[in-house]
């Protein structure tokens, strides 16, 4: 896996959920949203995308990206516990629209 392919895929993966209204961000409660791409140096990658709710803070939405080798061993079993190779990043959402780090 291409360690500068696989940020930026995550980086850009990051960067497109940050621009989606609360609402559509909330479609990713309760499930795994699982795709699969080919970078430019053909290595294909595994991208999963959930959100889980932040407890403290009622409804608001901590979104996770994964992003590994979709051949690699163990990949797509269980996206909740990311292989040693994957990359992950995250963000939290307000129900209002405005992000935790921003």
């Amino acid at each position: 896996m291409s360690s500068q392919e696989a940020q930026e895929l995550l980086a850009a993966t990051l960067a497109d959920l940050r621009g989606r209204a609360y609402d559509q961000l909330r479609g990713l409660l309760h499930r795994i949203d699982t795709s699969q791409v080919t970078g430019p140096s053909g290595t294909r990658y595994r991208i999963d995308t959930l959100a889980i709710e932040v407890e403290h803070q009622r409804g608001w939405l901590h979104v996770v990206v994964m992003v590994g080798r979709s051949d690699a061993p163990g990949s797509g079993s269980d996206a909740a516990t990311p292989d040693a190779d994957e990359l992950t990043g995250s963000f939290i959402v307000a129900p209002d629209d405005s992000l935790a780090d921003e």
